[in-house]
C-alpha cells in the first residue's frame, strides 16, 4: 500500500511540474518574441510595469494629449487584475495563461468580512473563470484623437 501511495504521489508531482514547465516555456516564448518584434526600436511592453517606480529610460518625448473633450471615446473594456503594480496593488497574481488570463496584481490591503463574503451566483462566469469577492478589476476607458464614425465598447473577462 505504501509503494501505491508513493507512486500515486510521485506522479502526482511529475504531472504538476511538467504543466508548470510547459507554462514557463509558453512566457519565455512570449518574452523572447517580444524582444525580438521590438529590438532597436525604442519600446517595450507595455505591461506589467511598476507605476511606484519614478526613473525611466524611454529618452522619446511625448506631447500632451488634447483635452478629453476634444477625443473621442472609442472603447470601454475592463479585465480581472490591474496590468501595472502600485499603490496598494502590488500583490501579484501570476504570469498567467498565455493568453492575457490570470496576470496582473490585485490589491494588497485588508478586506472587510463583508468585502469578502462570497456572491451567491456567478459573476462574469467565461471559460477563463469568473469574478469573486476580493478580486481586483481595472477599467479602461480609451480615448482617440481620430475621426470615428461609430464608438465600439468592448467589454473582456
Amino acid at each position: 500500500m505504501k509503494r501505491k501511495a508513493i507512486c500515486l504521489l510521485s506522479t502526482a508531482l511529475l504531472m504538476q511540474s511538467c504543466a508548470l514547465h510547459e507554462k514557463t516555456l509558453t512566457i519565455d516564448a512570449q518574452r523572447k518574441n517580444l524582444a525580438k518584434n521590438t529590438k532597436g526600436r525604442g519600446f517595450g511592453p507595455q505591461s506589467p510595469r511598476d507605476i511606484d517606480q519614478k526613473s525611466g529610460s524611454n529618452t522619446i518625448y511625448f506631447s500632451d494629449a488634447p483635452s478629453v473633450e476634444k477625443m473621442n471615446l472609442c472603447n470601454i473594456h475592463f479585465h480581472k487584475g490591474a496590468e501595472h503594480k502600485g499603490g496598494e496593488f502590488n500583490t501579484y497574481i501570476g504570469d498567467g495563461d498565455g493568453h492575457g488570463y490570470g496576470s496582473g496584481y490585485k490589491y494588497s490591503g485588508l478586506l472587510t468580512a463583508q468585502e469578502s463574503k462570497p456572491f451567491s451566483r456567478a459573476i462574469c462566469p467565461s471559460k477563463h473563470g469568473g469574478l469573486s469577492a476580493g478580486d481586483t478589476i481595472e477599467v479602461h476607458y480609451v480615448y482617440s484623437t481620430n475621426q470615428l464614425n461609430q464608438v465600439h465598447r468592448l467589454v473582456r473577462v
